[in-house]
């Protein structure tokens, strides 16, 4: 699998967020590269060829490290703090969770929550995925994976939507504005914020964490191109 870096010194200066503006009119899906994202693509060769990923977890450093990029790792909340700047002033639909307090604290850093659908019991199976019509500037997904990805991957084909970001935060949005939520800082410096995560929902993440290992081995030798978002060392 060939990526394609995309440099970037400080998370939180204007570089991040001028790439995220400059997108505005071109459409843009946002994910984390991490272990279960190397094995998702394998499955799903029709994900967006202009999808842009930023590098999160261990297997997403080490993947980078691999391809001759040393680079920091971007915790989802950092990436989502980048994201919100970028679109300050703007309108929101939230596909997930989002509570009244979350919706509160988005105002107050100028993002007006439009819409919100919950989709708690989402079955991509069955759903109807034109039953969802983001009118809003652009979209939030605090979904557990794959759902988020499979979710932004059918609605960003959509003719309506083609203009639309879509960010895969997952639980990010929760985290950034209730810390408490968020795992123990070792965790974070060492990069092993699954093994607190799997506390929760554990049987799922499990067994999700052994296929993606899998898949990622098999997809090595995959090529497509993708855009990665780095901080260098």
């Amino acid at each position: 699998m060939d990526f394609i870096i995309m440099k970037i010194q400080v998370l939180d200066s204007k570089a991040a967020v001028n790439f995220i503006q400059a997108r505005r009119e071109s459409g843009l899906v946002l994910s984390a590269l991490n272990l279960f994202m190397l094995g998702f693509l394998r499955n799903h060769p029709e994900f967006p060829k202009d999808a842009v990923f930023w590098c999160d977890g261990l297997m997403g450093k080490l993947y980078m490290k691999l391809k001759g990029c040393l680079t920091k790792r971007i915790r989802g909340v950092e990436m989502l703090k980048a994201v919100l700047v970028a679109n300050k002033g703007r309108s929101a639909c939230v596909l997930g969770s989002c509570s009244d307090s979350t919706r509160k604290a988005l105002t107050q850093r100028g993002v007006e929550v439009a819409q919100h659908y919950s989709l708690d019991s989402l079955n991509l199976d069955t759903f109807d995925f034109s039953s969802i019509s983001p009118s809003s500037d652009f979209v939030l997904i605090t979904l557990p994976s794959p759902k988020q990805e499979l979710l932004s991957m059918k609605l960003a084909k959509q003719p309506a939507n083609v203009n639309k970001h879509f960010y895969c935060i997952g639980g990010a949005l929760d985290m950034l504005f209730d810390p408490e939520l968020d795992c123990p800082r070792f965790l974070q410096l060492l990069g092993l914020e699954f093994i607190f995560r799997l506390k929760k929902d554990t049987f799922r993440r499990i067994n999700r964490l052994i296929q993606s290992f899998f898949r990622a081995l098999l997809n090595i030798s995959r090529l497509s191109n993708y855009t990665v978002i780095v901080i260098f060392k």
